[in-house]
């Protein structure tokens, strides 16, 4: 491969890497946002433990989004699937 292809695809690699490392930024944001709100309803946000506390919801939030995804029906997604309906 000449250099100038070599270096180009790095960068490319490399600007993938980034929006990669972004999105999942953003989907942790959220899950922690999520996390900060829940975990307010039960311990003071000035509380030392908060921050444990945040990361704990945080975590059966994960744990709960991904069990559904996992367990998600079959019939609830042909269901909700309009490619094959016809007008």
């Amino acid at each position: 491969m000449p250099n100038g292809l070599t270096v180009s695809l790095e960068k490319l690699s490399w600007s993938v890497r980034a929006v990669e490392a972004h999105m999942i930024s953003w989907i942790v944001r959220i899950l922690m946002v999520a996390a900060g709100v829940v975990t307010s309803w039960f311990v003071a946000k000035d509380a030392p433990i908060f921050g444990v506390a945040q990361m704990m919801v945080a975590l059966l939030l994960l744990t709960f989004v991904v069990a559904v995804l996992a367990f998600w029906p079959h019939r609830w997604t042909a269901a909700l699937d309009r490619s094959d309906k016809q007008l």
